[in-house]
């Protein structure tokens, strides 16, 4: 877990995890965290921390595309302006699965169409108490329901 500047963790000598994986996506929390003077939503953070590690580390990879795909099927996949409410909201493991997945999958869309410069302004701007409503379509110049509908059939075309 991370806690602003501070990650904790089980001990890596319990050998029930990948430790370094585990700090490489806590670490990724650190610096979104602290660039959006803690105010970044969960669904960016986590979406940024599940899309770093496996650039370098492409192991590291979620495998949960059959998820993704049957939130998509079946209505349950959030827009980004409720993608927030995956996590708090949370009604059993396999959503909690999902709002991870989609976080990190959001992340790469966006990066992947906009850049990484225009992440880190993001961050910026959630640290200057901005709301996803308005930050993102100043970053992309794209409303939110035009972002969900080309994030919808981006994933729905590489599924």
């Amino acid at each position: 877990m991370c806690f602003g500047r501070v990650i904790t963790s089980t001990t890596p000598t319990l050998g029930r995890f990948n430790w370094g994986q585990v700090l490489w996506h806590e670490l990724n929390h650190v610096f979104s965290i602290q660039l959006s003077r803690s105010r970044v939503p969960r669904w960016f953070t986590e979406g940024l921390a599940e899309l770093e590690p496996p650039l370098i580390r492409p192991e590291w990879r979620r495998e949960n595309d059959f998820d993704l795909f049957r939130a998509l099927q079946t209505g349950k996949l959030h827009g980004l302006a409720a993608l927030n409410r995956a996590f708090t909201q949370a009604r059993s493991l396999d959503d909690m699965v999902v709002a991870y997945y989609q976080g990190g999958r959001m992340a790469e869309f966006l990066v992947q169409n906009w850049g990484f410069s225009k992440a880190r302004e993001a961050l910026r701007l959630y640290g200057q108490s901005q709301r996803t409503e308005e930050i993102w379509p100043k970053v992309t110049g794209l409303g939110l329901a035009e972002l969900d509908a080309r994030f919808r059939a981006t994933e729905l075309k590489r599924l």
